[in-house]
């Protein structure tokens, strides 16, 4: 390795303490407390064991990608224990229960009335027999109409 004062042989030992590395032809790179570090070789290696060193690196690489993911399901799964058990608890047993009371009530009737009780309004209409439609007060007011558009109007009411 370049710029040490102890000449130190890569091996084993060092490459199982770094625990994601990069090897390229000329080096091997690692990134440790958000820091690069680079190992630069002194001598030229032979292909075979760059390939090895790549092939080693790749197998970290993923060994450390299914740790993670296996940590991820064990989190996933703790959290759904959780839920379970914060589930079973009575105040939460008893809301489940009483909403489901009122859906099977509310949503879930034989009847073909079951829906009449929502939106009911009572509303007195005055009809009078002398009444007539113009002297209602709205508050409409005339537009001005292109030909094109009465005619379109007139075509609708048809």
């Amino acid at each position: 390795v370049k710029n040490l004062d102890i000449r130190i042989i890569l091996g084993q030992p060092l490459l199982e303490i770094i625990k994601q590395f990069n090897v390229k032809n000329e080096e091997i790179t690692t990134k440790l407390l958000q820091q690069n570090i680079l190992f630069a070789f002194n001598e030229k290696l032979i292909t075979k064991n760059i390939n090895l060193l790549k092939t080693f690196s790749l197998f970290k690489e993923h060994s450390v990608k299914t740790k993670e993911n296996h940590l991820y399901f064990i989190k996933q799964e703790v959290s759904n224990k959780k839920l379970e058990q914060h589930l079973q608890t009575s105040q939460i047993r008893e809301k489940i229960n009483s909403l489901k009371n009122n859906i099977i009530n509310n949503l879930c009737s034989d009847l073909p009335n079951a829906f009449w009780h929502r939106k009911r309004h009572m509303v007195s209409l005055p009809y009078e027999r002398d009444s007539i439609e113009q002297n209602i007060p709205t508050k409409a007011r005339p537009i001005h109409m292109t030909y094109e558009s009465m005619k379109h109007c007139k075509k609708e009411i048809q």
